[in-house]
């Protein structure tokens, strides 16, 4: 758990809307790792760095800057490869007639941020229905990616009781989740359906190609189960919700 001290400091700086207001930085001088470190495991180290570069000089340690700069760019980078991969997979899949839908990772930063860079992700998810389950799980195996055997849905049972499969390359380099339900037996009462969801698909607009997602209205409320089911402990997903909420007028 992270200290009380540093998630206050950080959701003053999320909630930011004054850059005149800059008297609580006075905390961020006292130990700049540990609100570095509270960062990296909220996930907002991309906005945060942000908002932190946008004070006047020297309201920020140069050191705290460094290290958010940096996190900055490394996790553009590993997103916009993965938004890359993630177009490419749906592709193939849409050529095999399966629909497919992108879910959390590059839809969220780029339909909820309107900036890959700016929401950190660090797998892929995609969701099919559970008739095309089969064949879509022949497209990722020719597309070079390999099953985690722990979660194979080899029968009806097997589908009924999972809810996503993972893959991977061959490399471990990236990850992808296939998903046919959005939650597990336990959980699914609290969640969209998805058979529903795809009467209200839309479409996102990515730096490789087009990819279909959930509507906005799915999407938050998926925001906020995904949420509620890990019990807010990462501030990534507060954030998420707050962000959707605030552009909501540019819908």
């Amino acid at each position: 758990k992270r200290s009380s001290v540093e998630t206050h400091l950080l959701l003053r700086v999320l909630s930011q809307t004054e850059k005149s207001d800059t008297g609580w930085c006075a905390g961020l001088q006292l130990d700049w790792q540990r609100f570095a470190d509270a960062c990296d495991f909220h996930g907002v180290a991309p906005p945060v760095f942000l908002r932190l570069a946008s004070l006047p000089e020297n309201a920020v340690r140069a050191e705290l800057l460094a290290h958010l700069r940096d996190r900055f760019y490394k996790i553009s980078l590993t997103n916009y490869l993965l938004a890359k991969t993630l177009v490419a997979l749906t592709s193939r899949l849409e050529a095999e007639h399966i629909p497919v839908l992108a879910y959390k990772g590059p839809a969220v930063a780029m339909g909820v941020y309107g900036d890959l860079a700016l929401r950190e992700y660090k797998d892929l998810d995609l969701v099919v229905q559970s008739e095309h389950l089969p064949n879509a799980i022949k497209v990722m195996a020719q597309a070079g990616l390999r099953m985690v055997p722990d979660c194979r849905p080899e029968t009806r049972r097997d589908r009924a009781q999972l809810h996503h499969a993972t893959f991977h390359t061959p490399d471990r380099s990236q990850f992808v989740d296939l998903h046919w339900q959005l939650a597990g037996n336990l959980w699914q009462a609290f969640c969209p359906e998805v058979e529903k969801l795809w009467n209200r698909i839309e479409t996102l607009q990515l730096p490789h190609g087009r990819v279909s997602t959930m509507c906005r209205e799915d999407l938050f409320l998926v925001l906020c189960f995904h949420g509620a089911k890990h019990r807010w402990w990462r501030l990534k997903w507060l954030v998420d919700v707050a962000e959707l909420l605030r552009r909501a007028d540019t819908w």
